[in-house]
């Protein structure tokens, strides 16, 4: 056994055996499940928080400007997409801008809309959005297990209608 999964078991008080026991892999199960039905209420109060954040000039910076811009004219889609296991962010007319996947714990940005703008305005390349763009995330969002990608708007808009 790695030292790695030793010092997590020890830290739980368990051995290999009962990690492994249904008892145990059902909790975790439990936990996973409660995390996606509190998803869209903590990004609700996130997306609150980036709107007032915006409109009372809380930035550090112009591209972080700009991002608190974009995301406070988004909402949490409510439903669950179950084919794809995740949420939806959309903006006023309920176009979808983005994607949060806890299947792959990833986060799917329109291209079109959100990500070719830092492309555009700062002249960032795709290591430099991501990059940006996760730190956001984990500022904004408190979602430290999420990777950005990007996605053409058509990629998304066909992603929900399936």
């Amino acid at each position: 056994m790695n030292k790695f999964i030793s010092n997590i078991l020890k830290e739980n008080d368990e051995n290999i055996d009962d990690f492994f026991k249904p008892k145990n892999l059902k909790s975790r199960e439990e936990r996973h499940l409660k995390e996606i039905q509190e998803f869209p209420s903590k990004i609700t109060a996130s997306l609150s928080k980036i709107k007032s954040d915006y409109e009372n000039k809380k930035w550090d910076s112009k591209p972080e400007k700009l991002f608190l811009e974009l995301f406070s004219q988004l909402h949490v889609d409510e439903e669950y997409d179950e084919n794809h296991e995740g949420y939806y962010l959309a903006n006023n007319e309920n176009k979808i801008r983005g994607f949060f996947s806890f299947k792959y714990q990833e986060f799917f940005i329109s291209y079109d809309y959100i990500w070719v703008i830092f492309e555009e305005r700062f002249l960032w390349n795709y290591d430099e959005i991501q990059s940006f763009t996760k730190d956001m995330l984990n500022e904004h969002f408190k979602l430290n297990g999420f990777t950005p990608r990007t996605m053409f708007q058509k990629q998304l808009n066909g992603f929900k209608n399936e």
